[in-house]
């Protein structure tokens, strides 16, 4: 009689438990849930903002739109993770897509630091190294198996080659790997040979470690040049990225392995080891956005205050252009892919850039007042405009004057102003 009660006495015991049990893991899911979120709403909020302090300021379009390119990666990154918390058995694949994006950042990187060395013009960067008479010596111990190398522009070719090999490898893996996923025979994190994690991981580093050599060269040819632009901030911030994220899931795959993660509820193993690994990257990329604001300032493409005027959508591309650098990326790729192999590509045509000139009657007025020279060049015989589109497609457009030229800060002003304006326009070979 006794052991019949104490049966069902057990059961109900042991149920109880059971239901506390599930009841706080649900609990401690749903703080974890709205944390991440937090997390991933300040990351967006602070990186949106600092995109569209740039893209207000947009005034060097062939570096800005590298910049914005990398920038939106914490978004990317926190959103997924985000996404994966709440949609568990969707998480391998959208860990997958915000993977992809990696290598596309560390293309951007290079993009960004030629960018700056030519201010936009890449032929710029080919001077530089051909004035570098001494060739590259590799670092220790590559230098022991490899002959130096020549700098000159197959150099840049080469640093751009072993970039874009990973921006191609890792979206084609993570195909291959969802593949492998839908058969059931990828096992995030299972190191064996009758599964696919191992030789994908293999593949991808072996990739990604020729991609940031590649980078590494380019730093130490070019390091005294890049010093005025402060790359060190940049790569660590966007290192800190990706070193975070792959390591961390390297741990937690490892952890896993030897059974120091155990499941929980109805999440097995493999979804409490990803799960950990996208909380943490919510948190952690809340505080690579603020990082960013330090290592991807908008005020130095602020433009002072001068009397002429420069409208940033005259500077637009495109949505995808402007956000993400399509265009500049699938110029790069033709230009070092193998063979016939092409990305297509059309040319698109710009907007002029439409300057009003007022009140600056020389070249030392103009570096005063922190007008940027460059931007103002216009050959005199011709009287044409340079538009600000790819290096590739650089086209000119006719410059069109007003019959009355209007003053930007005293529009009162220009009947009494507008002979003295027609004799400054002579003075730069413009006529009218």
């Amino acid at each position: 009689m006794d052991i019949k009660l104490g049966l069902p006495a057990t059961s109900i015991f042991w149920t109880h438990n059971n239901e506390e049990r599930t009841s706080a893991i649900e609990r401690w899911h749903r703080v974890a849930f709205i944390l991440a979120g937090i997390f991933s709403l300040v990351s967006l909020a602070v990186s949106v903002h600092l995109i569209r302090q740039h893209q207000k300021h947009w005034s060097k379009p062939r570096i800005q739109r590298k910049i914005v390119g990398i920038l939106w990666m914490v978004p990317i990154y926190a959103i997924t993770s985000w996404l994966s918390l709440r949609f568990k058995d969707a998480a391998v694949y959208l860990d997958m897509f915000r993977d992809c994006y990696e290598g596309y950042v560390i293309y951007l990187f290079l993009a960004l630091m030629i960018a700056y060395l030519g201010n936009g013009n890449e032929y710029k960067v080919h001077d530089i190294l051909n004035a570098i008479d001494e060739p590259l010596a590799h670092p220790y111990p590559m230098n022991l198996v490899l002959d130096p190398i020549p700098l000159d522009a197959s150099f840049l070719r080469r640093c751009k080659f072993g970039v874009m090999q990973f921006v191609a490898i890792k979206p084609i893996m993570t195909l291959f790997a969802a593949f492998l996923e839908s058969q059931r025979l990828y096992e995030k994190g299972e190191f064996r040979f009758d599964r696919g994690y191992a030789y994908v991981s293999f593949v991808q580093n072996v990739s990604i470690s020729w991609a940031f050599y590649d980078l590494v060269l380019f730093y130490i040819a070019l390091k005294s040049s890049l010093k005025l632009f402060n790359p060190v901030p940049k790569f660590l911030a966007i290192k800190a990225v990706l070193f975070l994220s792959f390591w961390q899931g390297v741990l937690l795959a490892t952890l896993a392995q030897f059974d120091m993660i155990d499941q929980i509820g109805n999440w097995t193993v493999e979804n409490v080891s990803t799960g950990v690994q996208n909380w943490l990257i919510c948190f952690e990329m809340s505080l690579c956005a603020f990082a960013h604001i330090y290592a991807f300032p908008y005020q130095p493409f602020v433009r002072k205050p001068s009397v002429f005027q420069f409208s940033a959508d005259g500077l637009r591309s495109g949505l995808l252009n402007d956000n993400l650098a399509v265009h500049d990326a699938i110029n790069d790729f033709n230009q070092v892919a193998p063979g016939r192999v092409l990305l297509p590509s059309s040319f698109r045509p710009g907007n002029p850039t439409i300057v009003h000139y007022s009140n600056v009657s020389n070249e030392r007025e103009r570096q005063e007042e922190g007008v940027d020279a460059a931007a103002l060049e216009v050959p005199k015989q011709q009287g044409w405009l340079e538009r600000d589109t790819e290096l590739h497609t650089t086209g000119f457009v006719p410059i069109s004057f007003p019959d009355r030229v209007s003053h930007p800060k005293n529009s009162a002003n220009n009947e009494s102003q507008q002979s003295e304006m027609d004799g400054k326009y002579e003075k730069l070979g413009w006529t009218m």
